[in-house]
This record gives structure tokens, sequence and C-alpha cells, in this order.
């Protein structure tokens, strides 16, 4: 039954998670997103899309979500489970760096200059 005790500890971590850094993270998104103008992305907005505790959270809750299906599937004992939620993080963090986990050179779009099809980009 160590399955059930992991799976329980980390639907824990992820509720503390989601409330105390991804909620913030979304509603200050919010504000920010009100603010703005139409004509594109601002820095302040930006900024919070790429912050680190955007990215974290996400990935945490993802990881550990993951990792409880299979958890709940595949029963393993207590040892596994935390093996498995381990694992899940890692790979879920290496995911992140490898494919995204950075910000691009360039990700606020501007007004589109005359003539130009794409805004933001020159």
């Amino acid at each position: 039954m160590g399955w059930v005790q992991v799976a329980v500890a980390f639907w824990i971590v992820n509720t503390l998670m989601a409330v105390l850094v991804v909620k913030p993270a979304i509603q200050r998104t919010e504000v920010e997103a009100r603010n703005e103008s139409d004509s594109g992305v601002g820095a302040r907005l930006d900024d919070l899309r790429w912050s680190a505790a955007w990215g974290a959270g996400v990935n945490l809750v993802a990881a550990n979500d993951a990792a409880m299906l299979f958890l709940m599937t595949a029963k393993p004992g207590l040892q596994g489970s935390l093996a498995v939620v381990l694992l899940a993080n890692a790979a879920v963090a290496l995911g992140s760096l490898m494919f995204g986990g950075r910000r691009p050179p360039e990700t606020r779009t501007s007004l589109a200059e005359p003539g130009s099809l794409t805004p933001g980009l020159q």
C-alpha cells in the first residue's frame, strides 16, 4: 500500500503548489493582461509568463499528476512509488529544459510595422 501513502502525500504537495505558487502567478498574469492594450504583450506580462514560479509550478503539478496515474494503475510499493514520482519530476524538468524551459530570445510582440504581415518580426 506504499503507493497510497505516496499518492496522498503528493496530492497534498500539488495542492500546496497550486494554492501557494500557481494561483498567485495566474492572478498576477490576469491583472497584467487586463492592463495590457491590444497592441501586444508588454514587458511585465512577458516576464510573468516566463517566470520561474510559473514554470516550476506547472511542471511539478504535471509530473506529479502523471506519476499518480501510473501509481494508481501499477500500485508499486513505497520505494517504487517514490522512485516513480522522482523520475516523473526529473523527466518533466529535463523535457522543459530541452524543449522550452528557456525564454526565447524575443518573446514580446509589438505593433506591426507598415507593410509587415507579422507583428514583432522584422
